[in-house]
């Protein structure tokens, strides 16, 4: 089940399909991220694990709608990260919702 695109992200996607189009020898990859706050009623193992899941399931939402603009998707290559890889390691409102995005690197 794919997740709801951000305010915003499809003028960015619609900008990078614009480019990708005319270079179709990059492959694009897709990062999803998570916070670290647990889920609730979950243990922390098992908070991780959802984390991990949400963070593929965000890197496998951007890759469909790249896709659904007409990039292949031998082109696209989704990572889900968890909260293994956070921008700002802080505990607070403000770090948490840096921490949850998608990064996407064009190679």
């Amino acid at each position: 089940m794919a997740l709801t695109l951000q305010p915003g992200t499809e003028r960015q996607l619609e900008a990078l399909v614009a480019v990708l189009i005319n270079l179709p020898n990059l492959t694009v990859e897709i990062h999803g991220h998570t916070d670290i706050q647990p889920f609730a009623g979950f243990s922390l193992v098992e908070s991780k694990k959802r984390n991990k899941i949400l963070s593929d399931k965000r890197a496998a939402t951007v890759a469909d709608a790249l896709n659904s603009r007409g990039i292949d998707k031998t082109r696209l290559k989704i990572y889900g990260h968890g909260q293994e890889q956070p921008l700002i390691p802080v505990n607070s409102p403000d770090a948490w919702a840096k921490n949850r995005r998608v990064e996407i690197k064009v190679k």
